[in-house]
């Protein structure tokens, strides 16, 4: 388990955790629905979950801000997580991102947690529930 991190990257993998979960029960209940729709399905597990750190957090303000981007650049640069942009996509090649080597968008609209990040963000739960 990563044992050096910070408070707030603690609070945001646990966060995208949730997401997560949140997110992938809504593709099975989509997938469920609406069987015949294609390109839809599993949209959690390609694109992560949705990132809007403005309704995550309550005193959200440009230092927030400035923490946040910077701990959540410090856990993709760890392997935990891979930032995503479903409007563009990867800068240098358009697509959906699969690993965090790959360029960085500008802005992210969603955040993957990478098989490593989920045990992480697991394991941090399971801590916090003792």
């Amino acid at each position: 388990m990563q044992t050096k991190l910070s408070f707030l990257q603690r609070v945001i993998l646990q966060a995208l955790l949730d997401l997560h979960i949140e997110g992938e029960a809504c593709d099975v209940a989509f997938k469920a629905a609406r069987p015949e729709v294609k390109g839809m399905h599993d949209r959690t597990k390609i694109w992560g979950a949705m990132w809007q750190p403005s309704k995550l957090f309550q005193d959200y303000d440009r230092a927030v801000s400035a923490d946040i981007s910077r701990a959540v650049a410090r856990l993709e640069k760890r392997g935990l997580v891979i930032r995503q942009s479903a409007n563009h996509g990867s800068p240098d090649s358009g697509k959906v991102r699969t690993s965090p080597d790959s360029m960085p968008p500008i802005r992210c609209t969603h955040i993957l947690l990478t098989t490593e990040g989920r045990a992480v963000a697991d394991a941090l739960k399971e801590t916090a529930n003792i």
